[in-house]
């Protein structure tokens, strides 16, 4: 049985590296490892307004952090993917051993549920990707998830706490559907007694993750912190509203859900079951809380951006998948065996989605790749890595120096080792630093049209020399890196076939 389980771990655990094994830095890791490693080595990236700005995931970089300090940047990252994934597999099997019969049907659920969590997903929301706090957030809620499907409250509530610990609202939406369920349940006293000293350990863990993020915006006047919640929203719409999704997405969601209503109509199963259905059902009812908040950026537009703020998809964006998983396989295992001929055209339709899932990402796996953090965003991915290089290893940028950079890069300071002034990515987590990297963007890389609408300039160096100039020095930045085209009237220290790094005179130097 022992050695059953490891293989399924083991082979689910393989299924989700084939997903995620994208190149180094993918998307959100130039932005969140960068700030895990800036958080154990002050001097990694100095100067650079991003990485300075608070920290919202401090006990997730306390616990994944310090090997950053032992090894480069790049193994430091697949290391954390590796213990990151495994966390998934391994709470995946915790998860649906409670409600299903047999190792093969955990694996295939938990292989289906990453296939249709990558696919049909709402607002963005991922389970397997790189390095950042909502993978081991995602891991311990599935371990207490499914301690709280067999009974064992204690260690449910303790496990979701940690959850919440590394990061608040991944962890914490898990926590209150799990509280949902169990009001459902009536519980009566002695019951809930029993559960005290686990609701006592896993709320302090909870408060590990709850309290920074709480206190990020403490001392922090109104109209900021207003502000701050609109450029947010603005941001990050198509994660937190209905109306900013991107094209098609709710229509996948909506679909998807449907799905588990239809494999879970008439089901009644075991006590398990009842409660995973109900935490499935919790997340589907705070995605449509969501949805109707989403309705308020009519009525009003900062009321919407204040509650909006809190990932009201989130949960339903991975649990639903995780629904259609595991009530997908529970409809072939319950089948009657005269119905064999039905079960296995069932079986052969959802082999044929897998493989055509997994076959996807092994033809994208052998194919000659750029990290997706580049995707898109520089104009040409050799040419910007080798002018990040030169600046790294010239010898001839001092340490501390401040870059102007393209408005869609976002891995300058992962492969320069030194600090750009703004870009679109780095959105901070603090209101006075949202309010001032809004303030920033725009200053730096737009323009107001003849009708006062707001546009973003295509190329920083169509700006021009005085203007950028003039930046650089506001925002103490010694060095400014565009495309070649237009030429700027300024000192060029390097070139390429698609990059020019041009040196500001008379900028105030970098601290020793």
């Amino acid at each position: 049985m022992l050695a059953q389980k490891v293989a399924v771990i083991l082979l689910l655990f393989l299924a989700i590296c084939l997903q995620g094994a994208w190149p180094v830095p993918d998307v959100n890791e130039s932005h969140y490892v960068a700030k895990m490693i800036a958080f154990w080595n002050r001097d990694w990236v100095e100067n650079d307004p991003f990485l300075e700005s608070a920290n919202a995931h401090p006990f997730f970089y306390l616990v994944f952090g310090w090997p950053s300090r032992y090894l480069e940047p790049e193994v430091f990252t697949w290391v954390g993917r590796v213990i990151g994934w495994l966390l998934l597999a391994c709470g995946w099997y915790a998860l649906a051993e409670p409600l299903l019969t047999s190792p093969s049907k955990i694996l295939f659920s938990g292989i289906l549920f990453v296939c249709l969590q990558e696919r049909f997903n709402m607002a963005g929301e991922w389970v397997v990707g790189g390095l950042e706090a909502k993978v081991p957030a995602y891991g311990f809620a599935f371990f207490g998830l499914g301690a709280f499907l067999r009974g064992k409250w204690n260690f449910a509530w303790v496990l979701l706490g940690l959850a919440t610990a590394f990061h608040v609202l991944a962890g914490g939406w898990a926590w209150l559907a799990a509280g949902i369920s169990l009001a459902a349940s009536r519980p009566n006293w002695t019951e809930f007694k029993k559960m005290l000293p686990g609701l006592g350990v896993g709320g302090a863990l909870a408060l590990i993750g709850l309290i920074p993020a709480v206190t990020l915006n403490l001392h922090v006047d109104r109209a900021t912190l207003l502000r701050a919640y609109e450029i947010y929203l603005f941001r990050l719409g198509h994660h937190l509203s209905l109306f900013r999704l991107p094209t098609g997405a709710f229509e996948r969601f909506f679909l998807l859900s449907f799905v588990w209503f239809l494999l879970e109509w008439n089901s009644v199963g075991s006590h398990s079951h009842r409660r995973f259905r109900m935490i499935v059902g919790a997340s589907l009812a705070f995605a449509t809380i969501g949805a109707i908040l989403s309705l308020f950026e009519w009525i009003s537009p900062p009321l919407a951006a204040a509650l909006l703020r809190y990932y009201w998809f989130r949960l339903a964006d991975v649990m639903i998948p995780a629904g259609v998983a595991v009530a997908a396989m529970r409809w072939d295992q319950e089948k009657p065996s005269s119905q064999a001929g039905i079960s296995n055209v069932y079986r052969a339709i959802l082999l044929a989605a897998v493989f055509l899932h997994l076959g996807s990402y092994l033809y994208i796996r052998v194919r000659q790749q750029i990290p997706r953090a580049d995707e898109n965003r520089v104009e040409n991915y050799a040419a910007w890595r080798d002018a990040c290089r030169w600046v790294a290893e010239s010898g001839q940028v001092p340490k501390g120096s401040r870059f102007l950079t393209p408005r869609l890069s976002q891995t300058f300071r992962w492969y320069a080792r030194r600090a750009d002034v703004v870009n679109w990515k780095d959105i901070p987590q603090d209101a006075r630093s949202i309010v001032w990297w809004w303030h920033a963007l725009c200053e730096v890389h737009a323009y107001r049209d003849p009708a006062g609408q707001l546009r973003w300039l295509p190329n920083l160096a169509q700006a021009g020399t005085n203007r950028i100039v003039s930046l650089a020095r506001r925002y103490q930045a010694q060095y400014v890196l565009v495309p070649s085209w237009p030429p700027l009237e300024l000192p060029i220290v390097y070139q390429n076939s698609t990059y020019t790094i041009y040196q500001v005179p008379e900028t105030s130097p970098p601290k020793p």
